[in-house]
């Protein structure tokens, strides 16, 4: 990546691909070409969200607590989402989805309270609000049921 900026000590810029473990930065002056400074290796990955639960063959009772919890990979708060997730409830076995969590921390877990109607054909999605490409769907139907 090429810019020109400010010598004011800070750039911010989007990260691009390809992933690696070897990735550097050299901030170089323009006046002076032979004036430069090569940063640390770093690593670029590919963000990721993996849905840990629910994630298949699980029982939501209508009126109660569940946790909704995932893992994420490379995934910053430098591209405006500010580390959100959101977080989204299918009853046709992901056929269709409605919001559950507008936006929330991406920090693994949200707890939500279960509301119905009752299906046996339940699946969650967790998407990362920076980049929605970057998301995960439970890998099989859980059931919602109305206690009785």
């Amino acid at each position: 990546i090429a810019l020109q900026t400010t010598n004011d000590g800070t750039e911010a810029f989007v990260v691009t691909g390809p992933p690696t473990a070897n990735a550097v930065i050299r901030v170089r002056s323009s006046s002076f070409p032979n004036n430069f400074a090569v940063s640390s290796p770093f690593s670029i990955v590919n963000g990721s969200i993996t849905v840990a639960s629910p994630n298949g063959g699980e029982e939501w009772r209508v009126g109660q607590q569940a946790t909704i919890a995932w893992t994420s990979v490379g995934l910053g708060q430098d591209d405006g989402s500010n580390g959100q997730v959101m977080i989204e409830i299918s009853r046709n076995g992901g056929a269709s989805f409605q919001t559950l969590v507008a936006a929330t921390a991406n920090d693994g877990s949200e707890v939500i309270t279960v509301t119905g109607p009752d299906t046996a054909q339940a699946r969650i999605r967790v998407s990362f609000i920076g980049a929605p490409a970057v998301s995960d769907t439970s890998d099989s139907n859980f059931t919602i049921v109305t206690p009785g």
